[in-house]
């Protein structure tokens, strides 16, 4: 959320599963309320009707708990203050400034760690957090991969093999000399034919994205193009189709899609 401090965003872990956003008691009934006859209770409904239509206009006060986390922007010459938020499995998020500078948050521990820059700065970006294939990161407690893309899609050079406009944080070693793991920033491949669209006045963009099979795949819905998988092991881009996913922006489940 905004906080009071221009440029300063507060976060809060909450768990919506123990939260009662709606009142779902009903009013208990008296028994001289009770109708006898149709008229009576015809009357009756009226009254109730009403007083349960007062008692849902009225306004209650909700107090937000203390943030866990305030977190600002760096200072630089590229504008305002801007944090992007990308949510991580195990109560983890990523945050990243308007210049590719990110942190690490931990609900759970409160712990902050220093992430490696992005490569370029994204606009509009949308993430996707996925499994890694790795068997060894729940030593670390680290299990997921963060992958980060441009929501518009600006046209590159045919040779470029890998893009700023995807991106990957993965927690792994950074050669076989390393022992320790470390998070690394990765540039992933460019969408194979991503431009050759008739669209003159506009840039692709990507509609809808979700984690499937099991979390081995992300998959990208572009408009005017179709549907996209990503498998996060070889990193390797495959169009699957000339259809679009049936629905708009991320779905997220407790287990992935298959």
């Amino acid at each position: 959320m905004d906080n009071r401090i221009h440029g300063v965003r507060s976060l809060r872990c909450i768990d919506v599963t123990r939260q009662q956003f709606f009142n779902t008691t009903k009013p208990a009934q008296s028994p001289q309320d009770a109708p006898t006859s149709r008229e009576t209770a015809a009357v009756a409904g009226c009254q109730g009707n009403k007083q349960v239509a007062g008692d849902a206009l009225e306004m209650v006060n909700i107090s937000l708990p203390s943030p866990s986390f305030s977190i600002r922007g760096s200072t630089s010459d590229l504008g305002d203050q801007v944090m992007h938020f990308f949510p991580m499995g195990d109560r983890r998020v990523v945050c990243v400034d308007q210049v590719g500078r990110g942190v690490l948050l931990e609900a759970d521990t409160g712990n902050v760690v220093i992430m490696p820059p992005l490569h370029k700065p994204k606009l509009m970006p949308i993430s996707l957090s996925a499994p890694s294939p790795d068997s060894d990161y729940h030593i670390d407690g680290i299990r997921d991969s963060l992958f980060v893309m441009e929501r518009i899609l600006k046209p590159e050079p045919s040779s470029m093999e890998q893009t700023c406009q995807f991106e990957a944080f993965v927690y792994s070693k950074p050669n076989a000399v390393h022992l320790n793991k470390a998070w690394q920033c990765q540039l992933l491949p460019s969408l194979p034919n991503v431009h050759d669209t008739k669209q003159r006045h506009s840039f692709p963009q990507i509609s809808s994205y979700a984690v499937v099979n099991g979390g081995s795949e992300i998959c990208i819905s572009v408009q005017g193009l179709g549907t996209y998988c990503l498998n996060t092991t070889s990193y390797k881009w495959t169009q699957v189709g000339k259809w679009m996913l049936p629905f708009n922006g991320k779905v997220t489940l407790s287990t992935y899609m298959s």
